[in-house]
């Protein structure tokens, strides 16, 4: 994550790098949309999205979302129900 002051989705040397992490293991499967999600300086997001890191195996009771709000708030999917299975921020069971 950095801050693209150029609006070019592509990391200049001079714009500072906010969070870094390594790639996903063999283990993990990652989705999302293709697009960018960029923040503004209220903190607001371009778009509502959930990403969503699963097991490579696929099984539900390993599913997390990260969903973000279009005000910027991230929020961890939460197993609410004790089932097991996790569920997104709309209520519904994490599917991988």
């Amino acid at each position: 994550m950095f801050i693209n002051d150029d609006n070019n989705a592509i990391r200049g040397v001079t714009e500072e790098l906010l969070v870094i992490t390594g790639a996903t293991s063999s283990t993990s499967l990652m989705t999302n949309s293709t697009n960018d999600i960029k923040f503004s300086g209220t903190g607001a997001a371009n778009l509502a999205t959930e990403i969503l890191p699963c097991h490579k195996d696929g099984k539900a009771e390993y599913a997390r979302s990260l969903s973000v709000s279009l005000q910027g708030r991230v929020k961890m999917s939460a197993d609410s129900d004790r089932n097991g299975v996790n569920e997104n921020s709309a209520g519904a069971e994490l599917l991988c």
